[in-house]
């Protein structure tokens, strides 16, 4: 954390993240404000979809995503077990945020920008996860 950034509260995760995407780098975050999640890679055929709520543990918020991921690789579909991602979040002034996750995966930091409303890649997650399922039902 650095000196001019602070931990995000409850509230403040709502306002930062509901109804908005992460994106594009190369992939879309989309946090409905239903509390549903979708993610599309835009590089591979790939697609996380799951759930997103906030937290509070020992005075400290987090962001909890739990997710299934799936996708097709080789004209082979898969689809994995689920994990749960969870996220810490540190507010910069010019509104971008330092992270730090972790996830069955591992753990890193990186920098976010500062979210935009609505999910630019909606159609391709919807078409992505049809043609997954599809080839994983034949």
């Amino acid at each position: 954390m650095t000196p001019d950034s602070r931990h995000l509260n409850a509230g403040e995760y709502v306002e930062r993240y509901a109804g908005m995407f992460d994106g594009p780098i190369d992939r879309e975050m989309y946090f409905d404000q239903d509390g549903s999640f979708q993610t599309v890679d835009l590089d591979r055929v790939l697609i996380l979809d799951g759930t997103w709520s906030v937290h509070e543990v020992l005075g400290a918020s987090n962001l909890n995503i739990e997710f299934t991921a799936s996708g097709i690789h080789r004209e082979e579909a898969w689809r994995d077990q689920g994990d749960i991602m969870t996220m810490f979040v540190n507010a910069l002034p010019d509104g971008t945020a330092s992270m730090f996750s972790r996830s069955s995966e591992g753990a890193g930091t990186f920098t976010q920008p500062m979210p935009t409303r609505g999910f630019q890649a909606r159609d391709r997650f919807n078409n992505l996860k049809r043609t997954i399922a599809d080839v994983l039902d034949s």
